[in-house]
């Protein structure tokens, strides 16, 4: 004798409740503060970012008068750009200082590893003066380095001098320009890089690299750390 389950069919079968039917009143004010703590920010890039993007996009297709007002150019700017000779150096330049301002990302790395390491004195100190030209004015930035890069009296210069080397005019030689300009972008970005790998190192929980003894001949007590297994 065997025995008959009875399969339920689909009529009668309650809904799934939809996504946000029952939140809490108190889930509702958490996600109205969560929209106003983003939306300065987000007024921000819309405003000074997004908004200027989409405009320059626009008038990139429009010719402006000399006291204003434009025209409809359609693709001529476009066409002017790409038989420009100086297209292919301006490209050049970019990609220079796309790659010297990445060089900026394994430094920070360095410099964060340097200072999370235990029993190193000044950490604090240390972490301001890193982080020091994030929250420097751009325009107070480029005045100092304008002054260290002076060909007549900076101090870039003036340290060569010293060991022998004669500098020449950093920012208004063609060859060199690109390359001053792509330091001061790395000592710019270094502590910006250095604080989020900061951040990220001291959230790795201990257990993830612990220490074993190493076994084996020889090993007289020593120690291995890797997260995983020596």
């Amino acid at each position: 004798m065997t025995a008959q389950l009875a399969t339920p069919t689909g009529r009668g079968t309650p809904s799934p409740p939809r996504r946000g039917a029952h939140r809490s009143p108190l889930h509702r004010g958490d996600a109205l503060w969560g929209y106003l703590l983003i939306a300065p920010t987000a007024i921000g890039l819309g405003v000074f970012s997004l908004w200027p993007a989409i405009q320059t996009f626009f008038f990139s297709f429009t010719t402006w008068g000399t006291f204003g007002g434009h025209d409809w150019s359609g693709l001529e700017n476009y066409t002017q750009v790409v038989q420009d000779p100086e297209l292919l150096r301006s490209l050049l330049n970019t990609l220079i200082f796309t790659v010297m301002t990445l060089i900026g990302i394994p430094i920070s790395m360095v410099v964060a590893a340097l200072l999370s390491s235990s029993g190193l004195r000044g950490v604090s100190v240390y972490r301001t003066l890193y982080f020091l030209p994030v929250v420097t004015l751009p325009a107070a930035v480029a005045l100092v380095w304008k002054l260290l890069y002076n060909g007549d009296f900076g101090l870039v210069n003036w340290g060569l001098g010293l060991v022998g080397i004669d500098g020449g005019h950093w920012l208004s030689d063609s060859s060199t320009a690109i390359y001053a300009v792509g330091v001061v972008s790395i000592w710019s970005s270094i502590g910006y890089n250095m604080v989020l790998f900061l951040a990220g190192m001291q959230s790795i929980p201990g257990s993830t690299t612990r220490r074993r003894p190493s076994t084996g001949p020889g090993a007289s007590g020593s120690s291995c750390a890797s997260p995983c297994r020596c």
